[in-house]
Order: structure tokens, then C-alpha cells, then sequence
């Protein structure tokens, strides 16, 4: 199968682009610097005018858009290109070649939370216009917080996970909110059914999650319990942000997908903890 991707080249991405290599799919990844990444036989790095360009002799037949700005240390203009902007060209042009299903990131966050959420529901609304148009599938996918082994630096998990080594004091909410924590693994797993299931459906927001929501606290303290740390855990130090909405995939509606979890929640962070080394924090 030929597929386009956006935002292969993220913590999610760059797995979800291995998953693809080794089922013998041809891919075009579309980033902002191909130059930083290395072409194989089936996956070429390209920019996005490079990208635009070329996709009427590739004829994509998925497109995959895994592209995520959350804003930190950017302004709200660089969230909705990356977001919508850039998303929006090459869904334009994807379906004007006649792709056959659309698979797009969304989050569980209410639409209106931040600028990350809004221009997220932005794309997912245009998606579902695209599909009524040009009767192309277009799948969103509702994902929770995933995290895992080697995270990026700046996530909620792995600056926790830092502190707690560092026996640093560790600043947060009251920790209330109950956030869906979903591992790596399970996320790309999830994504690779979404790929290959057989739906007729033409427009659907599809959860994807563990189907549980321990509170941040009790993440916390459970973190803190498995590194032995001596770091105080100053809860309300941060306030809450208004609104702060609690999330959990709906594990029946996951079921109908053929997708499920098989991560729980601590048996996650216990996997971080056994391999995580505070040279990577």
C-alpha cells in the first residue's frame, strides 16, 4: 500500500513509520527538515512542497497525519499551521487523487481547552466535510496521553520521572483530574488495526486509550513509590487550569474497532522505571 505521513518522524510517528516499513508499505513522510532523516527502498523524507509536488505520480492510497504541535514556546500562529494548516494542503490534495482513508490524530481534550485542542477540532471538522464531498474515509483518531521508554524530555512522565531521580522537589496540581494513560506500545499497536480493519464507515471519532483514569496524583505517588524517591511532592503548588477536564477512552466503543489495551497503568510506569536512566533526562 502507498501512504502519505505527517508527523512521522515524533515519538509516535517514528514508530508508527517502522510498523508501516515492515508490512511492505511505500511511504512518503512529509517533515520540515527530510535532510535529518535517511531514505530507504520504502520511506522517503521530503519537505512539504517536495511532498506536494510529487504525490500525483505517487498516488497515495492512506494518508496518515500524526502531526502534533502543544504550543510549548510557540504561539498560537505556528499551532494552527502545524495543526491545520499544513494538514489541510495535503488533505486537499490527497483527496483530489482519490485516497481511499484518512487516519488523523485528534485528542480527548474538550475542543475548546486550548489552542492545541481548538486546532485540532478544526481538522477533524474539515475531514469530516472532505468525506462527505469526496467519500473518502476519514478516521479520528481521540487518542489519550501515551508515553513510555525514551520519551521525549519535556512530558509530563518523563520530567516526573526526572525529578523523582534527581530527588528534586516535583511542583504540581492538586492532581485531582484523571487523565487515560496510554503506552507506546499499545498506541501504535491501536493505530496498525486502525490501518488495516475493514470499516465501511465514511466519518468516525475513534477512542484510543487504556480505558482507565487513575488520577495525577495517584500516577505521581506511584512513580515516587518505585524510584524510592526523597523529592516532596508539593500538590497545589501549580493551579489548576479552568476547566480541567477528566479523560478516559470508552473501552466498548474500542472493542467494536478491534483495538485493546494491554498496558495497564502500572504495569507502564513500572516498565519507565526499569528502564529509564537519569542520563536520558
Amino acid at each position: 500500500m502507498r501512504v502519505l505521513v505527517s508527523g512521522g518522524t515524533g515519538y509516535l510517528g517514528s514508530r508508527v513509520i517502522k510498523k508501516l516499513e515492515a508490512g511492505n508499505n511505500q511511504i512518503i513522510c512529509m517533515t520540515r527538515s527530510p535532510l535529518l532523516y535517511t531514505s530507504s527502498q520504502r520511506v522517503s523524507y521530503v519537505d512539504l512542497q517536495t511532498c506536494l509536488k510529487t504525490l500525483g505520480e505517487f498516488l497515495p492510497e492512506m494518508y496518515i497525519n500524526m502531526v502534533c504541535c502543544y504550543g510549548r514556546g510557540t504561539g498560537n500562529e505556528e499551532i494552527l499551521e502545524a495543526n491545520f494548516g499544513v494538514p489541510a494542503k495535503l488533505l486537499q490534495r490527497t483527496a483530489e487523487l482519490g485516497v481511499g482513508r484518512v487516519i488523523t490524530i485528534g485528542t480527548s481534550l474538550p475542543d475548546r481547552f486550548n489552542m492545541y485542542a481548538y486546532s485540532k477540532k478544526l481538522f477533524s471538522d474539515l475531514g469530516s466535510w472532505y468525506a462527505e464531498q469526496y467519500g473518502i474515509q476519514f478516521f479520528n483518531v481521540v487518542m489519550e496521553q501515551f508515553y513510555g521508554k525514551n520519551m521525549p524530555e519535556d512530558r509530563f512522565v518523563q520530567t516526573v520521572v526526572g525529578r523523582l531521580r534527581r530527588n528534586e522537589p516535583v511542583h504540581l496540581t492538586a492532581g485531582t483530574q484523571k487523565r487515560d494513560f496510554l503506552h507506546i506500545e499499545d498506541a501504535v499497536d491501536m493505530l496498525e488495526t486502525l490501518v488495516y480493519c475493514e470499516s465501511q464507515e465514511i466519518y468516525a471519532n475513534i477512542p484510543v486509550g487504556s480505558g482507565e483514569a487513575p488520577s495525577v496524583r495517584e500516577v505521581v505517588e506511584y512513580l515516587a513509590m518505585l524510584t524510592h524517591s526523597k523529592s516532596p511532592l508539593l500538590f497545589g503548588s501549580i493551579p489548576m487550569r479552568p476547566n480541567e477536564p477528566n479523560t478516559v477512552a470508552d473501552r466498548e466503543i474500542m472493542e467494536k474497532w478491534g483495538i485493546r489495551a494491554h498496558w495497564d497503568w502500572k504495569r507502564g510506569m513500572r516498565d519507565i522505571i526499569g528502564n529509564t536512566v537519569e542520563g536520558e533526562l
